[in-house]
């Protein structure tokens, strides 16, 4: 990490090492909850130099926020940038000599801080790219940069001496756009992700104000780049391949012992999405189905017009109508191209689905954001805010023994709003999605345009046999393994410990079928040999409910897919 100089007010700096290790140690006194961003700052001095007795120092901290320009394909626009407060950030009060931490606090929902600082003093404001709190409600986010030895971003005042009186010192993020490019410095961008992340905690914090967020890094840089504007146009999702920005796309993941990690796009002129607010609303969304809920996607490519993997539908169906939750708007714009000056839209209320179902990301976002919302269109009469959704989140739908899926939350919701059954169960079949007796979806009867695709998960017993078939999408001839049909799944009960043994078989000379077993989306056992026609997965289970899934290996990653192939799946128990 570079070493710290006193810069300009529009600028970022990297926080040195041993001064971001001094900065973690100290706890900045905050506070807030519920709806309530933390209050006016307080302040954590060190004692007062033989300079001066103690002065009040007061500031606001703010950074470029550019919105979308008005009309829906502009992308963004610089032009109406607005000074937005730097909500929940971290500022510091440093010495300019040997740069000693001497007053922190917390900006507040108006971006204001008060600080208790030495008198006549030389020293400089730091604005953290952190959002910190102890207790409850507790957090820890930061933005950092994968690009430099994952550096703590910040943003630091010119030096001034703090006097004898009351004084007042602002610090501002400025975006770094000249008008038709970047020319200085993008200081906003890591303020504006900080920002996305402060806005969705509030939504969780209305509904349960005492909660604690697991500590969330986010990383972005300029570098940060879509694959094919990486060095030779390669990622590989390795360490090495992150820390050049090579990261693909923005996305959530849990890596290591690094732990919950957010990647933003940075690229200029390509596609960066740090004020693309929905954009990253929706990758913290992921970061709450990780930590709060359950996520059972397989991840990868996805659009509304495809028939998907009911988790994959599930999961991005959340994502973006979440998006749609922290920001009051359905509108999800994500801005591209020259000047960022593209964009494309998603309207997460939209209920003309292409292809709607259980399968569709399309249908679960309609069926999420209305029923969070208090506007009424076609079907949609309900109004139920976030707090039901986050409880059927927390509660039934991260224990279900299916699969995360539409059903599990249309199942959770009318369960705990008995009065608003008929009208949650409205949503779900103006979207062909049925309302199922169960998290399974028995009984349902949209196919999603092949009959071999129901029933969902069917149920097996004891020495039965159950046909699945495994196949390409849709009209599709290349393996991609997150879409509708690829695998199939089947489901069992035991009611004591048992020794179990699945066997799936075609005997077709080529095939390679496998599986794997889940317990509540939690992986229990896998088969993947090479054999030719059959494959077996035998294992002792304890009692409960367990779903198997089927696959044809080369329909879900390979050069040379199969197409549809049918195995005949044994269940023994003994």
């Amino acid at each position: 990490m570079t070493a710290m100089s006193p810069v300009s007010s529009r600028a970022w700096a990297s926080v040195p090492r041993l001064l971001l290790a001094l900065a973690l140690l100290s706890v900045a006194a905050c506070g807030g909850g519920g709806s309530d961003s933390p209050p006016a700052s307080t302040s954590t001095p060190s004692a007062p130099t033989p300079g001066g007795a103690s002065v009040t120092l007061t500031g606001t901290a703010t950074f470029d926020k550019v919105p979308f320009a008005t009309g829906s394909g502009n992308g963004l626009d610089f032009a109406r940038a607005v000074a937005a407060p730097a909500r929940g950030v971290t500022i510091e009060a440093v010495g300019s000599a040997g740069q000693a931490v001497l007053a922190s606090a917390v900006a507040d929902a108006s971006g204001q801080y008060t600080l208790s600082v030495p008198g006549s003093t030389e020293m400089f404001i730091r604005m953290k790219a952190e959002l910190r709190r102890s207790g409850g409600p507790s957090w820890l986010v930061t933005v950092r940069d994968n690009t430099a030895n994952d550096a703590l971003y910040a943003v630091d005042t010119p030096a001034f001496n703090s006097g004898t009186t009351a004084l007042r010192r602002d610090v501002h993020a400025g975006s770094g756009w000249t008008g038709t490019s970047y020319g200085g410095t993008r200081a906003a961008a890591p303020i504006s992700i900080l920002d996305t992340a402060w806005q969705a905690m509030q939504l969780v914090l209305d509904a349960e104000p005492g909660i604690a967020f697991p500590e969330l890094k986010m990383f972005w840089s300029s570098r940060n780049v879509p694959c094919s504007e990486g060095a030779g146009g390669f990622c590989d999702g390795t360490a090495a391949s992150r820390a050049r920005g090579e990261i693909g796309t923005s996305f959530y993941a849990a890596i290591g012992s690094q732990g919950a990690s957010i990647y933003v796009l940075g690229a200029a002129d390509s596609d960066s999405d740090e004020f693309d607010q929905h954009v990253v609303a929706h990758e913290w969304g992921h970061y709450y189905q990780d930590n709060f809920s359950r996520d059972d996607s397989l991840g990868g490519p996805h659009s509304l017009s495809e028939r998907l993997d009911l988790r994959v539908a599930f999961s991005e169906g959340w994502g973006n109508a979440f998006a749609g939750m922290v920001k009051g708007d359905p509108l999800y714009r994500d801005s591209f191209g020259t000047q960022q000056r593209s964009d494309f839209s998603i309207n997460v209320e939209n209920n003309a689905v292409t292809f709607p179902g259980w399968f569709s990301e399309a249908s679960v976002q309609s069926i999420f954001y209305d029923a969070f919302d208090a506007a009424s269109d076609g079907v949609d009469t309900v109004s139920l805010g976030f707090g039901p959704i986050h409880a059927a989140m927390r509660g039934p739908i991260r224990t279900t023994p299916s699969f995360t899926s539409i059903y599990a939350l249309v199942n959770a919701l009318r369960a705990a709003q008995p009065a608003q059954a008929d009208a949650i169960s409205a949503l779900s079949t103006g979207q062909l999605v049925l309302t199922a007796p169960d998290d399974f979806g028995s009984g349902e009867t949209n196919a999603g345009g092949d009959a071999r695709n129901l029933p969902i998960f069917p149920a097996m017993t004891n020495a039965a046999t159950r046909q699945v078939c495994s196949s390409l999408p849709t009209g599709g001839t290349a393996a991609i393994y997150n879409k509708l049909g690829n695998r199939r799944f089947l489901r069992f009960t035991l009611a004591v410990s048992s020794n179990v043994s699945i066997a799936a078989r075609n005997g077709r000379s080529g095939t390679d079928p496998d599986i794997v077993l889940y317990a509540a989306g939690v992986e229990r056992g896998r088969a993947e040999s090479e054999t030719s026609g059959t494959e077996t997965l035998t294992l002792p289970l304890p009692a409960g409910s367990y779903v198997a899934e089927v696959y044809e290996f080369s329909n879900i990653q390979g050069s040379a897919p199969r197409g549809l192939e049918c195995f005949d799946v044994t269940l023994t128990i003994s």
